[in-house]
């Protein structure tokens, strides 16, 4: 009997692995595409996207208007809020133009927040999601990035973040309802050879002073999109987005601390040697 459990065990163990490495995203959020709430289940939520102007932010606005969200568009560049505010009425023929709303909105300019929000609410009442996807990223070896660039990182993707929360979470508590959804970062987990500022910010979306380059293997903005409104519909706390080679090393980051730590550093070293040849593709 025991030695069935064991091979039980093994067994189980195996798939597990298999599942993981033919993912992108973790096991519990694969649980949910398949068995729980669909992003339909969003209909008729107010929800705030920053950095809306592209990438994520911006798949991510057309799939909840797709499924009849209320959107504030947030980010500085008010002439791409309107492109995706007239690509999304013109996907979904059943929003009005009423049902979106662009606030340009500047996250270093702290002073401006609570402004923001009352404006939001005259408009829609209320807010019942923010999305605070906003951000920056950085390439570089930690020892030659300027205390400037720190402070760039910590700013927008940290206090930016904070203060325009804080300006929204007496409503949430008000009304009795509400979430905070974060877009973050692997890096935010697990962190990397040249991407010190990043990681230790934790918050990203936009890539500074670093081309992102088309055979680079990432996961595409929509498919994030849907996965982030998947987690948003079943009030997920944490779910990790991520292809492989990433994903497995953050679950054996999780579970084999020690052990994953001296692998990393070994792959680390490998990371600075192509920072210092002037490489600036790392995956």
């Amino acid at each position: 009997m025991f030695d069935l459990l064991v091979v039980f065990g093994v067994a189980l163990l195996f798939i597990q692995i298999i599942r993981i490495l033919l993912s992108d995203c973790d096991l519990h959020l694969q649980w949910y595409c398949k068995f729980g709430e669909t992003p339909a289940s969003l209909k008729g939520k107010v929800v705030w996207i920053t950095g809306a102007s592209s990438g994520i932010g911006e798949a991510l606005a057309y799939k909840l208007s797709s499924v009849g969200c209320k959107l504030i568009l947030s980010a500085r560049r008010e002439d791409r809020l309107k492109q995706v505010k007239d690509h999304c009425l013109k996907q979904n023929p059943g929003i009005g133009t009423g049902d979106i709303f662009i606030l340009p909105l500047d996250l270093l300019d702290f002073g401006s927040h609570a402004n923001a929000v009352e404006v939001v609410l005259k408009y829609f009442k209320k807010i019942d999601v923010l999305v605070n996807n906003a951000g920056r990223s950085q390439r570089a070896l930690w020892e030659k990035t300027s205390l400037e660039v720190d402070k760039a990182m910590l700013n927008v993707n940290v206090l930016g973040l904070l203060s325009l929360t804080k300006c929204i979470l007496p409503q949430m508590i008000k009304q009795n309802y509400g979430r905070i959804v974060i877009t973050s970062s692997l890096a935010g987990k697990l962190g990397a050879p040249g991407l010190g500022s990043y990681s230790g910010s934790k918050h990203a979306l936009h890539t500074l002073g670093v081309e992102m380059k088309p055979t680079e293997k990432r996961m595409t903005a929509e498919r994030c999109a849907y996965l982030m409104s998947v987690a948003m519909a079943n009030d997920l706390d944490e779910v990790w987005l991520s292809g492989n080679p990433e994903l497995f090393f953050l679950y054996l980051y999780q579970y084999f601390p020690t052990i994953t730590r001296r692998l990393g550093r070994r792959i680390g070293a490998k990371r600075v040697k192509k920072l210092q040849s002037g490489m600036t593709n790392l995956h």
